[in-house]
């Protein structure tokens, strides 16, 4: 427990002068109050102050705080950002997650095709959940777009068939029509004899 308590001391101090990695490290041990009660705010403030300075790992820690509403409001918005900072730093989790509030519109807009591009990067590194979702999505995506073209293709036949009934009616006009006029016709030389 010395050992911890000269861990925690030593971290603190490099915590307090800016290195990134003992703001993580410090972050981690109050997050899961490690040699001692457990500080989420704290932690989500020392987490912030390494993400800031690019580490991966905390962003990746503070979005997930941020979207669980650890030690703070929720933010999904701003998750989504850390989750992408990370992501785009090669973190497996990160892209995964990335891509889950891509798929589902959390934090932002809902893009599919980021979604699926996510869950790829994710995958080619081995995480299997991130195959099975691209899976999921991607056999979503292809049924929507079958439905998609059948109803297309609905509307395409109806507009063919309405054009066409258009056409039978416009000609069964012109041929009343000139019956009409030869009828018509017919009967001039008779209102001319009398």
């Amino acid at each position: 427990n010395n050992a911890m308590l000269v861990t925690l001391r030593i971290t603190g101090l490099a915590a307090a002068e800016g290195l990134a990695a003992a703001q993580y490290n410090l972050g981690y041990i109050l997050e899961v109050g490690r040699g001692g009660p457990k500080d989420e705010v704290e932690a989500r403030r020392l987490y912030g102050l390494a993400a800031a300075q690019g580490g991966r790992d905390a962003q990746l820690k503070l979005g997930g705080m941020l979207f669980h509403g650890l030690g703070g409001p929720h933010d999904h918005e701003e998750a989504r950002r850390l989750f992408g900072l990370a992501a785009a730093q090669g973190s497996a989790t990160a892209q995964y997650l990335f891509a889950l509030m891509h798929e589902r519109g959390l934090g932002g807009p809902k893009d599919d095709a980021e979604a699926l591009r996510e869950y790829d990067l994710a995958a080619a590194q081995g995480c299997e959940e991130s195959r099975r979702r691209h899976a999921i999505l991607g056999t979503r995506l292809l049924q929507q777009r079958q439905r998609d073209d059948r109803v297309q293709e609905q509307q395409q036949k109806k507009a063919q068939m309405l054009a066409e009934q258009k056409r039978v009616q416009a000609e069964a006009k012109r041929v009343q029509a000139k019956a009409q006029a030869d009828y018509l016709h017919s009967l001039s030389p008779l209102l001319t004899l009398k």
